[in-house]
């Protein structure tokens, strides 16, 4: 695969948020001009972000941390909805995870790699663990959906309350010239 860039992340349980792409799906039906879906097998929470290329020594860095970040550690569930800005201006979809546990593990991840902090999604204030559900590609087309899909999004959140939904920690190799984005799981 042609990497562009990798992250430190959390890879999430497919099976148990499939319904929630479904269900907005069936809303959009054929018309997908409002939005682009994350690649549902593609699933993750970005812990911290890391340069397209990676010598040996951080790839050896990098697994001496992971035992240190076990998903069994982190609360379940999820507890909200957000919309963000990245920095194409294309507005985001994201829910939002119940995230004590990644903020430390990213606070971790920041010191042990002091030299990645330049790099933009690292570079921001506060971190804030999201999992990215769409893009908005047309704000006036989304808007004449947005309660119906608000609606749905919020239902499943309830559902997903107190469900663990994380598989693994691991590093991820990335292609963001494809859309939707492709991430591959390296370690």
């Amino acid at each position: 695969m042609q990497t562009t860039s990798h992250f430190i992340g959390l890879k999430l349980k497919i099976g148990i948020l499939s319904d929630l792409f479904v269900r907005l799906q069936t809303v959009l039906g054929d018309d997908f001009t409002a939005l682009e879906f994350q690649n549902i097998l593609s699933l993750y929470i970005t812990l911290f972000y890391l340069p397209k290329e990676l010598s040996s020594r951080e790839i050896n860095k990098i697994r001496e941390i992971l035992p240190n970040l076990s998903v069994s550690s982190l609360d379940s569930g999820l507890q909200g909805l957000e919309y963000f800005w990245n920095i194409d201006t294309q507005k985001l979809c994201c829910l939002i995870p119940n995230a004590t546990q990644l903020t430390v593990w990213n606070a971790l991840l920041r010191k042990t790699f002091p030299e990645y902090l330049h790099i933009s999604d690292n570079s921001y204030p506060v971190f804030v663990p999201h999992i990215t559900l769409f893009k908005i590609r047309n704000g006036d087309i989304f808007h004449l959906m947005c309660e119906a899909l608000e609606f749905i999004i919020k239902e499943e959140i309830e559902k997903l309350s107190s469900v663990n939904i994380y598989e693994s920690v691991g590093i991820f190799a990335v292609n963001s010239k494809f859309h939707p984005e492709i991430q591959v799981e390296l370690l």
